[in-house]
């Protein structure tokens, strides 16, 4: 695999996990909704309107841009994997912008889908 393909996916990844951080702040800005009817076009509107949510929508379409670049040029069987990379990503993202915690089956489950990850790529 060439590095500018390598450096495209990561890019890609990059801004999917970008993305769905910004959903998670845009959400915990707004708290718990509920699936009532009564209130569902209210809820909705909240969230599509709020500037985190709309971000983190325009971080997965610039990703999904930058996928179909690295779709035209690099085998499936070989790129798709490197999207578990988001888990990894999103792990240590949520650690330092929510204190989520970080365990030890988490980092062991991270090193797993790395391992995997780098196994695949070799394949190439």
């Amino acid at each position: 695999m060439r590095t500018l393909d390598f450096a495209t996916i990561l890019i890609s990844v990059s801004l999917a996990v970008v993305g769905q951080l910004l959903l998670k702040i845009g959400m915990l800005r707004i708290g718990k909704f509920s699936l009532s009817i009564s209130t569902l076009v209210h809820q909705y509107t909240r969230i599509f309107l709020n500037p985190f949510v709309i971000a983190g929508f325009f971080g997965f379409f610039l990703s999904a841009l930058v996928w179909l670049y690295v779709l035209s040029r690099v085998e499936l069987s070989i790129v798709y994997p490197f999207v578990a990379l988001n888990y990894v990503l999103i792990l240590f993202g949520s650690y330092f912008f929510f204190r989520e915690s970080i365990t030890t089956v988490k980092l062991i489950g991270v090193a797993v889908i790395m391992i995997g990850v780098y196994l695949i790529s070799r394949g190439a």
